[in-house]
């Protein structure tokens, strides 16, 4: 599809009174009518601050808005019998959805784990600031409201490259994570800040074979359940382009769907660092112009 019209239906602050999804339904057929082709939908899956997130603290990928988990059982947005109402409904008046997907960090972990880290000068994060040492980090993710269902993946320490909070020490800072196999921030694209792969929460390391697998399994589970036409992927700086590289892949090849994307590479002034980014990940994905 070429020169399509593509509008974000959702802003920030939209309110958090679950009625996203059943607006979607409501004003499909008159969107179509106005000359928009698709539709970008907000990140569907469960904040860490449950029914007031915006989605991109991602507590849980697989809660779409059916678990009783973060104290509400429907997102923000709505339930997810009312997410899949209105992709359905949108599909059915000729519009095509393109899911935001949030897969840089998650946040909000059932336990915390005794894990060594060691700080580092958050201007250059290639500098440590502290020997090794071990703090109290919120790493495990059991996700006890959802007991299992879809996925019996658990998420702890071995999976992140940071995180920003001790709880022993009561402390926020940078650490990295000084995981036996794999040490230091992952390779990516841009040097601002020495490395800028860490961003916020417990950033998870794609380095990880097990990650890497969960992630897949649950791109196919996502797909599956909504039947979505593409993606908006957030904050694709601060990861590594073989992710992508290997993930949208492996999606297209799972779905047999073009499934077009576009990635959120929020760098004002560098359009050289942008075209860089389009050439390390062979033209696999657009990117918003955030040079404009």
């Amino acid at each position: 599809m070429e020169n399509f019209t593509m509008l974000q239906y959702f802003q920030w602050y939209y309110p958090a009174d679950g009625s996203l999804w059943k607006k979607i339904t409501k004003d499909a057929k008159e969107l179509k009518a106005f000359g928009i082709d698709t539709l970008w939908i907000p990140p569907a899956h469960k904040g860490m601050d449950g029914k007031e997130s915006t989605g991109y603290d991602v507590y849980d990928h697989y809660d779409l808005g059916e678990f009783d988990q973060k104290g509400s059982i429907a997102t923000k947005y709505g339930s997810k019998a009312e997410l899949l109402e209105a992709v359905s409904a949108a599909q059915s008046a000729g519009l095509q959805v393109y899911a935001d997907i949030v897969l840089n960090h998650v946040g909000g972990g059932d336990e915390t784990e005794i894990v060594k880290v060691r700080k580092v000068d958050p201007q250059n994060r290639n500098e440590f600031v502290s020997d090794p040492y071990e703090i109290e980090a919120y790493t495990k993710f059991n996700f006890p409201g959802r007991q299992g269902k879809y996925s019996d993946f658990k998420w702890d320490y071995k999976c992140f490259t940071g995180v920003d909070f001790d709880k022993k020490n009561e402390e926020t800072a940078i650490y990295s994570i000084q995981n036996k196999d794999r040490e230091g921030w992952q390779d990516v694209l841009d040097n601002e800040n020495g490395n800028y792969d860490y961003l916020m929460l417990c950033d998870i390391d794609f380095r990880n074979p097990s990650v890497m697998e969960e992630l897949k399994k649950w791109g196919e589970w996502f797909h599956e359940t909504l039947k979505f036409d593409g993606f908006r992927l957030d904050a694709i700086k601060h990861m590594p382009p073989f992710f992508f590289n290997e993930w949208l892949d492996h999606m297209r090849t799972f779905t047999g769907k073009e499934l077009f994307t576009v990635g959120e590479y929020w760098s004002p002034g560098q359009l050289d660092v942008m075209l860089e980014y389009i050439d390390v990940t062979q033209g696999r994905m657009s990117l918003f112009d955030a040079c404009l």
